[in-house]
């Protein structure tokens, strides 16, 4: 039992033993009124004290939920800047390391790129004389790529090559049909590149992972023997700057 509990029992034992005590001298009317009256205080003091228990609790939830604030906004200024709400660097990489940076970068790599499709594979190449007009289909790895039909592509056969000397070596499926020629596996240490430009193409049809390309414009300088069916292609949705 709380002090407001105890305090309320021993208010209405003192009002009833004066009630008792003013019988002989009171009427039984004025009796009853402050039997009433003590009953009214009663409920007033128990209501009371609810309100202030309530109160409480709130403003413990309040003070809690003002910390987690503080402490979320925070969080989020790290994460988003690297640097703490009064402008402080958390750490030396907390800049480099915040989402608006990690954008920034981004957007420099794919300044002038646009969107690029990597490790495609070509085939059902249908030669045309010139190039211009001919047609082929670019595999990709799932048909999640977001190519539409209409959107113009600027196609490369990409090329192996080793970025840095005394990486080790391990072997990895090839991604092409040993069948067409190319080797079952390549070293993993290994990266694709763009090399030969093969010009524009237009995308005549969508079928979900395999897209159908006409081409539209050759390059200046083209060797047919290059556009070759199981060539490694990667597509770009805007034409390189250094291209």
């Amino acid at each position: 039992m709380g002090t407001a509990e105890i305090a309320i029992v021993v208010y209405g034992l003192i009002f009833t033993v004066m009630l008792i005590l003013s019988i002989k001298r009171w009427r039984w009317f004025h009796v009853f009124m402050m039997f009433l009256l003590l009953g009214s205080n009663v409920v007033l003091f128990s209501y009371a004290g609810r309100v202030l228990q309530i109160r409480h609790e709130w403003t413990q939830k309040y003070e809690t939920n003002v910390i987690n604030r503080d402490q979320a906004a925070k969080d989020l200024q790290e994460l988003l800047y690297g640097t703490s709400p009064n402008g402080q660097i958390v750490s030396e990489t907390s800049i480099a390391n915040s989402l608006v940076a990690m954008r920034h970068d981004l957007q420099r790599i794919l300044m002038g790129r646009g969107r690029v499709w990597r490790g495609a594979t070509l085939g059902n190449v249908q030669g045309v004389q010139g190039i211009v007009n001919t047609t082929a289909t670019a595999t990709m790895a799932d048909d999640q790529h977001g190519i539409e039909q209409g959107t113009r592509i600027f196609l490369f056969r990409e090329t192996n090559i080793t970025p840095a000397a005394g990486v080790p070596a391990a072997v990895v499926p090839a991604a092409v049909d040993p069948a067409a020629g190319v080797p079952a596996a390549v070293n993993a240490a290994m990266v694709n590149v763009p090399a030969v430009y093969l010009g524009e193409y237009n995308v005549e049809a969508n079928n979900g992972a395999s897209i159908t390309l006409k081409n539209v414009f050759a390059p200046k300088v083209f060797n047919p023997a290059l556009m070759a069916n199981g060539a490694s292609i990667v597509l770009y949705e805007k034409i390189p700057t250094d291209a």
